[in-house]
């Protein structure tokens, strides 16, 4: 993800997704939001699980800090999608 010069500090959501079974769940789509009063924001670029399971999505300030009111960081909220 190329960085804006505006964008601010990054920051990095990640980690490991897997079926009940503990096995790696590859190929889904997963999605980070910033959940706020107004809404939800997404946060970075959507990312796709790897072979392992696991998934990266860099973001900065410009994804979340829509408003002056917006103090703190992001209240994220990550969602895992299949293909149905």
């Amino acid at each position: 993800m190329a960085r804006k010069a505006d964008a601010g500090p990054q920051y990095l959501v990640f980690g490991s997704v897997t079926y009940p079974d503990a096995k790696p769940a590859a190929g889904l789509t997963v999605i980070a939001y910033d959940k706020d009063e107004s809404g939800q924001d997404t946060l970075g670029q959507p990312a796709r699980t790897d072979e392992s399971g696991n998934y990266k999505i860099a973001y900065s300030d410009a994804d979340f800090r829509k408003t002056e009111k917006e103090r703190g960081g992001a209240d994220v909220l990550v969602c895992v999608y299949n293909d149905k």
